[in-house]
């Protein structure tokens, strides 16, 4: 008797004292985004990439048209048909092998299938609101310059364009028409990386002092794209703008060197293989290890060390599962391309393009970044293919709007840094460029004439 009192009395200690009932609910960590993203489902909300809250979808779909349906243009098939607000209506192929297959495979969605020669069909239709465009770089200008001529919404992966100037032209034509123009520099979208780009501007790690990525994709591209493209514009330039937007700040001395380890890349004068080093005007020193071809996986990581500490993104593997025996312990390896790595980057990238063309949001990323990233990735090829330190200098002009986007704020790498606090006293419009981390005009006297 006395044992069951004992019990009895015990049980009702721990209903009253630890049930979880009687304590406050615990909620999820900001980690934790694809939850509470279910949570604001539930209410019929979602969470713009800038943070604004907006109703979950709208009542009216936004027609789509598909430029190149390529291992980019594939995800963005699936990631667009799935997407409640979209109407996939034209899918716009250069190959007839290509058409083909996506016509047997599309048919019964009720997107027309078109050839290139055919995409005004495309450009006319009034129901199309917005284009996405997967198709090689070398084709982008051409594609983006006719979708805006027909007052359309842009999405287009990698750059708009190949050269600066013609950036410069497609986002003024986009302005001038208030039309959406967003580039695909996708890493901003990755939720690791966002994570680290917030951290650091809650000063968690300190002053900013090295930045280090990996890039080194996987499978093997096309021998023809390996030949045709440029390693650091094609591979590299995800690194430079992903680096420049978590510092706030453009460098100023741009050095790289490579080797074409592929024989057919090599008997091509081409190279494969490369490190890209930038110094910045804070101090900063940044790496970006590049390889066209890893047998091993997609391996992506990224490391920012502070004064006070050091923000670190791994590999992430599909599944997480471990093996311990005698042997030894071993694991799942990562993820085998770039387009299960960063499917939910693409994902968001896609949610945040929409969310520009309903007009709930507007494109984070700006024309002169833009302009700023490709001019910085072509200082990196002169580099790689001539062996010199390439020193750029950079006007306030080039960053007007990023000036009002960042006044009254310091970027993370010269925050508290010696250069930021003696030039305190400068003019105005000086100090509100210094904040951007950029040097003045005439700090640096070397300027290849291929920049411009």
């Amino acid at each position: 008797l006395g044992i069951l009192q004992l019990t009895v009395n015990m049980s009702g200690y721990d209903r009253k004292e630890d049930s979880p009932f009687r304590k406050p609910p615990v909620m999820p960590p900001d980690s934790d985004y694809k939850y509470k993203q279910f949570l604001q489902r539930q209410k019929g909300l979602r969470c713009t990439y800038s943070g604004k809250t907006v109703k979950a979808c709208d009542n009216e779909y936004i027609g789509i048209a598909l430029f190149g349906t390529g291992r980019i243009g594939n995800l963005y098939l699936q990631l667009l048909h799935r997407n409640p607000v979209v109407k996939l209506l034209y899918i716009v192929e250069s190959t007839e092998k290509t058409i083909q297959q996506v016509q047997k495979q599309y048919e019964s969605r009720k997107a027309t299938v078109l050839h290139y020669d055919q995409r005004d069909v495309a450009f006319k239709d009034e129901k199309v609101q917005g284009i996405v465009i997967a198709t090689p770089t070398s084709t982008h200008e051409e594609i983006v310059q006719e979708a805006l001529s027909h007052k359309k919404a842009v999405l287009c992966e990698n750059m708009v364009a190949n050269d600066g100037d013609a950036i410069k032209k497609l986002y003024e034509e986009a302005k001038m028409n208030n039309l959406v123009l967003l580039s695909g520099l996708n890493r901003r979208f990755d939720p690791s990386v966002k994570n680290i780009y917030q951290r650091i501007q809650n000063h968690e790690i300190g002053k900013l002092q090295m930045v280090k990525t990996v890039n080194r994709i996987c499978p093997l591209q096309s021998l023809e794209v390996l030949k045709n493209t440029a390693m650091t514009d094609e591979l590299g330039i995800h690194d430079i703008d992903m680096i420049c937007w978590i510092l706030g700040e453009f460098p100023v001395k741009v050095m790289a060197v490579g080797h074409g380890n592929i024989p057919e890349v090599r008997d091509n004068h081409g190279i494969d293989t490369g490190l890209v080093i930038m110094k910045f005007a804070s101090g900063v020193v940044a790496e970006i290890d590049l390889a066209r071809y890893s047998p091993y996986g997609c391996d992506q990581r990224l490391e920012v060390t502070g004064s006070s500490g050091l923000l670190q993104s791994n590999n992430e593997v599909p599944i997480n599962v471990a093996l311990m025996n005698d042997k030894g312990m071993s694991c799942p390896p990562m993820y085998h391309s770039f387009v299960s790595r960063y499917r939910d980057s693409y994902l968001y990238q896609l949610d945040h393009f929409l969310d520009c063309v309903q007009g709930v949001d507007k494109p984070i990323i700006l024309a002169e970044e833009t302009v700023a990233v490709k001019r910085v990735a072509m200082a990196a090829e002169i580099s790689l293919h001539t062996s010199n330190c390439v020193t750029l200098n950079w006007d306030s002009d080039d960053f007007s709007s990023l000036v009002k986007l960042h006044h009254g704020t310091t970027s993370p790498a010269r925050r508290n840094s010696h250069d930021f606090r003696r030039n305190s006293h400068d003019d105005r419009s000086r100090n509100h460029f210094s904040k951007l981390g950029a040097p003045r005009r005439g700090s640096y006297d070397v300027f290849p004439e291929a920049l411009h």
